[in-house]
């Protein structure tokens, strides 16, 4: 199991540099190693309809993919070429993911004192 979470610690250390450098295919790696390394950590983390939904996405062009949040219900992220993203989230749609819009925010948390 320690050697799990070292994997984990290894690989957001590589997600880092990997945005960083706006190495888009590497973040990609890095989520997909991230997923496939949870699932031998905790392998009740997955489901068939989650492993159909990412095989879906993945066919689709999404470079990784993987659960977020804390459970019960979450979200399934995934992430891909900006010109290949109406394709995944057709083919999550299809799979029969509800795909949610959103936004990126590259301010982050921005706090006004008065």
């Amino acid at each position: 199991m320690q050697r799990s979470f070292a994997r984990i610690r290894d690989i957001a250390a590589a997600m880092r540099t990997a945005l960083e450098r706006r190495d888009w295919a590497e973040v990609g790696r890095q989520v997909a190693a991230e997923w496939e390394n949870r699932k031998q950590l905790a392998p009740g983390v997955t489901t068939p309809e989650i492993d159909t939904m990412l095989a879906a996405a993945q066919r689709a062009g999404a470079l990784g993919g993987k659960v977020c949040g804390a459970g019960g219900g979450g979200c399934l992220f995934c992430f891909g070429d900006p010109a290949d993203i109406p394709a995944i989230r057709q083919a999550l749609h299809d799979a029969g993911a509800r795909v949610l819009d959103f936004t990126i925010e590259s301010r982050g948390l921005v706090i006004e004192k008065r």
